[in-house]
């Protein structure tokens, strides 16, 4: 009844603690019939307005004013009045227009709604897994109509294959449009015209599949966007998302066997066999690995078919288990047979066996056939249990200390010698036996050497190593110089030429023997083929060595005395057994006698070096008074050439002399009969023999000689330069005959005579 109003004053009053006034607005009620309004917003819990216009209002009913509140954010829930506490209504008249009633408004302060909580749930499998379902699930679902979802995962190890609705979308009749497009992220939007009534369940559900690839691990599924909107296009808050898991597991492997184990029921009698497979299945996702089965009743065996252990079963797969009955007594039979696998929950499988095994018939008679009867140690023989009447056991004794259990046997005979072998086989009914005989022979030694170095100067030693098959006991070296040993690696001193070398190995079986022709050559070497002989009364040394040299070779003839008188010369005189065996004429010089003459007589060879002016004469230490060189021709492989006199004229005093005869370079002294290099000292005359003279053998007893040497004798080493040689000897001498006050050294222990 609004029509004729002009002007006015209304109030209306509300609760400050909870709603805040914020603004007042006329509506097209007031504004068309070009009324005024002027609102009033300063007094807390309250709103004036005045109304003022020329023309009052045309229509009769309608939204007078519209004024908007804000909801304090301490209000409490509740239901609070707004009430007019004043209306003045004037027509265009300035006449008051009686109000029929007024009727105040309610303003409800709601409970705040909780937010929405998303959550994804957890999922596990094993690669190669085709569909797997996840839950993206709410709590606070109330008043859903719409909205838009991203969950993101892992695409290297996971592939999303679909979404579908969940209860809560199929009860409330809102639609689900997926996009799978984008790789590793599943989008999906909401679109309903009806809210969801339930306050809480599963919201969508997606499927999943493992990649064979897959590596194992935990990875997460995660919504990377959740907004909710209500019937009225509203968002509706969300407070928590929680993310999901997948793992991805390692392949497991499950072992899987029959309800009832094999049951042989009570035909194997004693003394037979029978046999019965089983398959073990492996329903698992990864290989099962059988590594043993074990039967705890003798009577049973187990084994794989067609394969040993470990036997690998890949998923899905069954591989069969053969069972063996062999009773050994009579009876009920009950056994359990276990399976060891890599079955993390179940890697002692077990099963059940029976069998009732009536009572046997004859005892076994024994016998057994070898591969070999005679052989060469180590001889290995295979023995073939050929016992009749079913035996169930077996006992050999090889003869040689050695037993065995088995059927079949294998055994190894290490030395020779005749050796009885006995079986004896039982089962329940009794046992027997039966012998044989094996012979064991030895294998004849195949000889061989080898020999280090080879080639080399005089007094090479060699090192000789047996490289003899078949185990030789003996040995028996001749080193082709006239010596021997029966050692196995004996070391040998060669002199100068080229020897064969002959190894004989033995043993029980027999020997072998194995020569090397020319193996050893060496060079530079002398032999000695007559001892000195001394006549001091004329001054002339005759018969005193034989050198036997080879094509090429240089010898050397070297004179030293202590002392002479008036001497004109020194004459040496070779003999050769034919002349042309020298090259060229005799090379000579003197340090002493430097005029050298050579003359060839027959096959003698004089070399004289004589003064050139007065006789000379000389007393002291060791001197170098003569020297004579020849060369042996290319023609001749080999010749002996004897010193058969050195002359040293009238001049020559009782005194020592030494005469050293060499081959080659370096210089070789003479050996004596074993081949061991020594010099030759020539005592002419009558030195007294003081304490001196038994320094003197023992110093001649280490000449010359190195450190290691058996002969070498430290106090003879001058110089110490651990070697004995020329500079001790001369050194040596120089001292000679003086007493022990006032020589350089001490007295030498006499060691060699």
């Amino acid at each position: 009844n609004a029509t004729g109003i002009a002007g006015g004053d209304l109030t209306l009053t509300y609760s400050s603690t909870v709603l805040t006034a914020k603004s007042v607005a006329a509506t097209s009620l007031v504004t068309s019939a070009g009324i005024t309004l002027i609102p009033n917003l300063n007094t807390a819990g309250e709103v004036r307005m005045s109304l003022a216009g020329a023309n009052g209002i045309s229509s009769g009913s309608g939204a007078l004013i519209t004024i908007t509140f804000e909801v304090n954010g301490t209000a409490t829930p509740g239901s609070y009045e707004l009430k007019l506490t004043q209306t003045v209504l004037r027509n265009d008249q300035e006449q008051v227009i009686p109000i029929n009633s007024n009727t105040s408004g309610t303003f409800t302060v709601f409970q705040p709604r909780p937010g929405i909580s998303v959550s994804v749930s957890n999922a596990q499998a094993t690669p190669g897994t085709a569909n797997v379902a996840i839950t993206i699930d709410v709590d606070n679902a109330k008043g859903i109509a719409g909205g838009d979802l991203a969950l993101t995962y892992n695409a290297d190890e996971l592939t999303a294959t679909g979404v579908a609705r969940g209860p809560l979308l199929l009860s409330s009749g809102i639609a689900l449009v997926p996009n799978l497009n984008t790789t590793g992220e599943v989008r999906m939007s909401l679109a309903g015209t009806q809210e969801i009534s339930s306050d809480s369940g599963t919201l969508i559900v997606l499927g999943f599949g493992v990649n064979g690839s897959a590596t194992p691990g935990n990875y997460e599924l995660k919504v990377t966007r959740a907004v909710f909107r209500d019937d009225q296009a509203q968002v509706i808050p969300t407070d928590s998302n929680t993310s999901g898991t997948f793992i991805v597991q390692a392949p497991k492997p499950k072992i899987d066997l029959p309800d009832q184990g094999p049951n042989f029921g009570n035909v194997v009698r004693v003394g037979h066999a029978g046999e019965q497979t089983f398959e073990i299945k492996n329903i698992g996702t990864g290989n099962l690995v059988v590594t043993a089965i074990r039967v705890d009743d003798s009577s049973f065996s187990a084994q794989p078919v067609n394969a040993t252990f470990p036997v690998t079963i890949p998923a899905g797969q069954s591989h069969g288990i053969k069972v063996f009955f062999q009773p050994l007594v009579s009876g009920d039979h009950h056994a359990t047979l276990t399976i060891s696998s890599n079955d993390a929950e179940n890697s002692g499988a077990t099963l059940s066996i029976r069998a009732t095994a009536p009572p046997g018939e004859n005892p076994p008679v024994a016998d057994f056939s070898p591969s070999d009867t005679t052989g060469v140690s180590p001889l290995t023989v295979q023995f073939t249990d050929t016992s009749t009447n079913s035996p169930m056991s077996w006992a050999w004794s090889f003869g040689d200390d050695s037993t065995s259990t088995q059927q079949n046997p294998t055994h190894i005979y290490q030395n020779p010698g005749n050796y009885t072998v006995k079986l004896e086989a039982s089962n329940p009914a009794g046992n027997s036996s039966k012998t044989g005989t094996i012979h064991v022979i030895s294998k004849t030694p195949v000889a061989d050497f080898s020999a280090t170095p080879t080639t080399g100067e005089d007094s090479l030693g060699v090192q000789f190593a047996d490289m003899s098959q078949n185990d030789p006991t003996s040995w028996l070296w001749d080193f082709g110089d006239g010596f021997s040993s029966n050692e196995k690696d004996p070391k040998h001193t060669y002199r100068q030429g080229a020897f064969d070398v002959t190894l004989t190995a033995t043993n029980a079986a027999g020997s072998n023997t194995i020569t090397k022709k020319s193996l050893i050559s060496v060079t530079g070497s002398i032999k000695v083929a007559a001892d000195i002989q001394c006549n001091a009364g004329d001054g002339k040394l005759s018969n005193t060595k034989s050198v036997s040299a080879g094509s090429g070779d240089k010898i050397v003839i070297e004179v030293f005395a202590t002392g002479y008188n008036n001497a004109q010369g020194v004459e040496i005189t070779l003999s050769v057994p034919d002349i042309s065996a020298i090259s060229g004429k005799p090379q000579g010089a003197s340090p002493e006698f430097p005029a050298v003459i050579n003359t060839i007589e027959g096959n003698q060879l004089k070399m004289s070096a004589v003064v050139l002016g007065a006789p000379k004469s000389y007393s002291g230490a060791l001197q170098l008074v003569g020297t004579m060189t020849l060369t042996l021709s290319s023609t001749f492989d080999s010749t002996i050439v004897t010193v058969t006199e050195v002359n040293f004229g009238t001049g020559l005093v009782k005194s020592d002399i030494n005469l050293n005869v060499a081959l080659g370079s370096p210089r070789v002294r003479f050996a004596d009969k074993n081949g061991d290099p020594v010099y030759i000292i020539l005592l002419v005359g009558a030195t007294p023999f003081t304490e001196d003279f038994e320094d003197f053998i023992a110093f001649v007893g280490s000449f010359p000689s190195k450190k290691g040497d058996p002969h070498y004798n430290v106090q003879c080493d001058t110089n110490d330069d651990d070697t004995i040689n020329f500079p001790d000897f001369i050194n040596f001498a120089s001292a000679f005959g003086q007493n022990a006050a006032t020589r350089n050294s001490q007295p030498v222990p006499v060691t060699k005579p």
